[in-house]
């Protein structure tokens, strides 16, 4: 069976040469995290967004950002959350806000600012991606520039809380150690004597790096791979369970009543839950819209 990719997101640019803008539906996305400073606008839908182990309730219209390397994970309340995703470089991060060692110290913008200036300014930035303006790339960097005025002018900074790159290795081994043995009994014990660790002190590290424990972190991966397989019915849900690296049925349908309230089976049956569309995919639990899907969503949102 095809191993699941790393959780260390890799970001491919397409709208210009710092920013990467899309719309996607998020039924479920478990932790990870990429170098790229990211700002979620919550469209439609209502669930929960954890950020470095705290957890924020997400409606319409909230406005979170996402400093680069915070591990953070996406959940809709029984249906997709609709999203717009604002990904900005390293590289624009520190060369033109100056931000290579601090980041912002709050993640719901609606608890500091009124958030309007800032949604209005990300449908102008999709209006240009989708559209044919000349000058796209310097009209995209325009209303980039305006977000990040308006976020350093009201968002307090912190200095303190920036990842190291021995945290980023670290988490890298971690993530490729469980990634390889996901499918059969993960042990903590095993990945300190691996790391020459004690298992008490890498449970420390671990929940200081991802916000959540060891074995939380590992129920979740196996229950994103779960979702991912769910619709494919030439598997049956035990086949699902093995795959996974679940030692009993019974606990992989504890993720599912936990998240959803049902039982895999339920899940795979009702079809209330599925972020799909027919002949695409489902990957992660999630959909990111193609640009027909993109243009009409806009259209209902100006």
């Amino acid at each position: 069976m095809k191993k699941p990719s790393t959780e260390y997101e890799i970001i491919h640019y397409e709208s210009g040469r710092h920013i990467r803008l899309f719309f996607n539906e998020i039924l479920y996305r478990n932790i990870h995290y990429h170098p790229e400073t990211e700002i979620t606008w919550v469209v439609r839908g209502e669930g929960t967004v954890q950020i470095s182990g705290i957890s924020y309730p997400a409606k319409e219209n909230d406005i979170f950002v996402i400093n680069a390397n915070e591990p953070h994970t996406f959940e809709g309340n029984g249906a997709p959350l609709t999203c717009l995703f604002l990904q900005t470089s390293r590289k624009f991060m520190k060369e033109y806000c100056g931000m290579s060692e601090a980041q912002f110290s709050i993640h719901c913008l609606s608890d500091v600012m009124d958030t309007a200036e800032i949604r209005y300014a990300m449908i102008r930035m999709a209006e240009i991606q989708y559209g044919d303006e000349k000058f796209k790339k310097l009209n995209l960097l325009h209303e980039l520039s305006t977000i990040y005025m308006m976020l350093v002018q009201s968002v307090p900074m912190d200095s303190e809380s920036v990842v190291t790159s021995k945290e980023l290795a670290q988490r890298e081994k971690w993530i490729s150690y469980i990634e390889e043995h996901i499918e059969e009994p993960v042990s903590l014990k095993a990945l300190a004597e691996q790391e020459a660790l004690s298992p008490d002190y890498l449970s420390h590290l671990f929940r200081e790096q991802f916000g959540i424990s060891f074995q939380e972190y590992v129920s979740n991966m196996r229950f994103e791979h779960a979702l991912q397989m769910i619709s494919d019915e030439s598997l049956s849900i035990t086949d699902i369970s093995i795959s996974c690296g679940f030692s009993a049925l019974k606990y992989m349908n504890q993720q599912f009543l936990k998240h959803y309230g049902c039982s895999a089976q339920e899940f795979r049956k009702n079809p209330k839950y599925g972020t799909r569309k027919k002949n695409v995919p489902l990957t992660a639990a999630e959909h990111i819209l193609s640009d027909e899907e993109a243009l009409k969503l806009l259209t209902s949102l100006q």
